[in-house]
């Protein structure tokens, strides 16, 4: 069972299997290989929302990667997180922009830690990022920031270029229609069609 994030609306529930995680992650290991970075050979930090468990702010996971916890961010634990990104020769890290900030103001005083860490490439998901974040964050580590737009119900999937900042839509991942657009806007909405889920496939769902 999986749900929405009710991002546009009530939350919705939907099924999914292991396959069709599996497809999932293959449409993110190609976007992350474009980049030049590898789920294989990198080490990797994802910084996100769900991790909030308060046991432990670092956890290890199989593959070269690791999970900071979102649980009470002092400004101390996240210090901890730019010395582990810097003793540990992380290459690139999956995080929330709001989270990836807040990160970045933190290094942003300390030169020294600064200059220590070496991340190639910063992947945002799951928010909007906005012109300052990015600029903020690109100016803090040294590297690029590229975002992408998807859904869990898994209709259409927009990531972002690695030599521009345009969005490709990809089209073997689901079908994209556009609705009408809104009055006195260019603004469409997003109608997708499933093409990589056995389980509860949507057809012409509209987004919101």
């Amino acid at each position: 069972e999986a749900h929405t994030s009710g991002s546009t609306g009530a939350m919705a529930t939907f099924y999914t299997t292991l396959d069709d995680r599996f497809r999932e992650r293959a449409f993110f290991l190609r976007y992350w290989q474009a980049h030049g970075v590898s789920l294989w050979r990198d080490r990797h930090v994802f910084f996100r929302g769900h991790m909030n468990i308060p046991k432990r702010d670092i956890y290890w996971e199989p593959v070269r990667a690791y999970q900071f916890s979102a649980y009470d961010l002092s400004r101390e634990r996240l210090r901890r997180y730019a010395e582990f990104l810097a003793t540990r020769r992380i290459v690139f890290m999956i995080a929330y922009p709001s989270l990836a900030e807040r990160l970045a103001s933190v290094v942003k005083e300390d030169e020294s830690l600064r200059r220590r860490i070496a991340l190639k490439m910063i992947f945002s998901a799951s928010e909007t990022i906005f012109t300052k974040q990015r600029e903020l964050i690109e100016e803090v580590f040294g590297c690029p920031v590229r975002a992408h737009y998807g859904q869990n119900e898994c209709v259409a999937l927009f990531q972002e270029c690695p030599v521009g900042d345009a969005y490709h839509v990809m089209t073997d991942y689901g079908y994209v229609e556009w609705g009408p657009s809104l009055p006195g806007s260019d603004v469409r909405e997003i109608i997708g069609t499933s093409l990589n889920k056995q389980c509860t496939p949507l057809i012409r769902y509209r987004t919101g």
